[in-house]
C-alpha cells in the first residue's frame, strides 16, 4: 500500500500541471519552482535558463535572472551563463514575432551549443486576480519535457506598480512615424545593415488579452510587410498595356495583382527583429480590459530577398486571372505571358535595388 501510494505521488509531482496554489509573491513563487525543479532533475544537472515570458520585458528579464539565482544558490545543480549572446541568438532565433515565446525546437539547440543537459523556461500572465508562472524543464537529449507545472500567486505593490508605469508611458513617437524613426534609431551604413524599405509596425485591433494583441499585432506587420512588397508589384505593372484588364477598372486591376501577391508571399515571410513594443490599454463602457499592441520591427536584407525570389510569376498570374473572373477569351496564351513577362521584370528589379541596398520606389 506504501509503494503504491508513493507511485501515485511521484506521478503527482511529475505531471504537476495543475495550479499550485501559492498565495506567494512572484520572489516566493519562484523559490517553490526552485524545490519543483530540485525534486524531479537530476541532482548535479547542468541547466541553462533560457527565458520567462511577461508582460513586460523588464519583469521577463527580473523572473529568468531571479530563477536563475534560485537554482545557483540551491547548489543542486551546474548552472550555464545565461550570457548576452545566448540571448540574443534567442531572441533573433526563435520566432518571437510569430509564436510568442521561445519554441521547444529553437531552445533544446540553443542549449547543445551550451553543454546544458536542460533548458528552463516558463511564463508570467494573469489569471483572474493573480497571477500563473507556468516552468517548464526540457530534457535536451531526448527533447521530451521532464517536468512542467503552473504556480499561481498574488501581485504586491512593486509588481503592480511596475506593470501601471509601463502602461502609463507616453505614447512613442514611433507609433506615428515609424519608418522615420526605424531608419534614424536602427539603420547602420554596413552592407549587413537591414534594408530600410522594410521597416514597419504592426498594431492589433482591440482584444481581451494583451498576448492576444501581441499576437494579432505580429500577425499585422507580416500582412503589412507582404502588402509593402506587393505594392510595389501592382505600382510597377503598366495596366494600360495589359489585354486582360481592358474591361476591367484599373484601380481594381491594382488590388487584385496585389492581393495575388501578396497571398504568394504572406506565409512565406521570415523571422525578424523587434525592436520596440508599445502596449495601449483601457476600459470598454462595459467595463471590459482592451489592449492594443504596436511593435516595431526590421528585416534582413538577406531574407527579404529570399522571400522575393520565391515568387512564381505564373501562379500568381493565375490567381490574378481567377480572382478578377477574366473569360477565357481574354485571357489568352500572349496575354498571361505579357503579365508573366512584367511580373519578372518587377521581381528583379526589386531584388536589384534590395541587393544594393537602396529602396523599391
Amino acid at each position: 500500500m506504501k509503494r503504491t501510494m508513493a507511485v501515485l505521488l511521484a506521478l503527482f509531482v511529475s505531471y504537476g500541471s495543475v495550479f499550485a496554489q501559492s498565495g506567494g509573491t512572484l520572489d516566493s513563487t519562484l523559490a517553490e519552482a526552485r524545490i519543483y525543479l530540485s525534486a524531479l532533475l537530476p541532482a548535479r544537472a547542468s541547466l541553462l535558463v533560457v527565458s520567462i515570458e511577461a508582460p513586460l520585458k523588464q519583469l521577463s528579464d527580473y523572473a529568468a535572472g531571479a530563477l536563475t539565482a534560485q537554482l545557483v544558490n540551491s547548489r543542486n545543480f551546474t548552472i550555464v551563463e545565461r550570457s548576452q549572446a545566448v540571448i540574443a541568438q534567442l531572441e533573433t532565433e526563435a520566432l518571437y514575432q510569430l509564436l510568442g515565446n521561445v519554441s521547444d525546437e529553437t531552445a533544446v539547440s540553443v542549449g547543445k551549443q551550451t553543454g546544458a543537459q536542460y533548458i528552463i523556461s516558463g511564463d508570467i500572465a494573469r489569471a483572474g486576480e493573480q497571477y500563473r508562472l507556468g516552468i517548464k524543464a526540457v530534457n535536451i537529449a531526448s527533447g521530451e519535457i521532464a517536468a512542467y507545472k503552473n504556480f499561481l500567486f498574488l501581485p504586491d505593490a512593486s509588481f503592480e506598480n511596475t506593470l501601471e508605469q509601463s502602461k502609463k508611458r507616453e505614447r512613442p513617437q514611433w507609433v506615428d512615424m515609424p519608418l522615420e524613426y526605424g531608419r534614424k534609431t536602427y539603420d547602420r551604413p554596413s552592407a549587413n545593415t537591414p534594408s530600410v524599405w522594410y521597416y514597419d509596425v504592426g498594431s492589433s485591433n482591440m482584444a481581451a488579452t494583451e498576448q492576444r494583441a501581441r499576437t494579432r499585432a505580429r500577425e499585422n506587420v507580416q500582412q503589412n510587410i507582404a502588402a509593402n512588397i506587393a505594392n510595389q508589384y501592382a505600382a510597377r505593372i503598366d495596366i494600360t498595356e495589359q489585354s486582360l484588364f481592358r474591361d476591367t477598372d484599373i484601380e481594381d486591376a491594382e488590388r487584385l495583382i496585389q492581393t495575388a501577391v501578396t497571398n504568394s508571399i504572406r506565409t512565406k515571410l521570415p523571422s525578424y527583429e523587434t525592436l520596440e513594443w508599445y502596449i495601449d490599454s483601457g476600459k470598454s463602457a462595459t467595463g471590459q480590459t482592451w489592449y492594443v499592441a504596436y511593435v516595431l520591427v526590421r528585416f534582413a536584407r538577406k531574407d527579404i530577398i529570399s522571400v522575393i525570389e520565391t515568387i512564381e510569376p505564373e501562379k500568381v498570374t493565375e490567381a490574378i486571372i481567377q480572382q478578377a473572373k477574366i473569360p477565357p477569351a481574354a485571357a489568352t496564351t500572349e496575354a498571361k505571358a505579357s503579365l508573366v513577362d512584367e511580373l519578372i521584370e518587377v521581381r528583379d528589379y526589386a531584388l536589384s535595388q534590395i541587393t544594393q541596398g537602396g529602396a523599391v520606389n
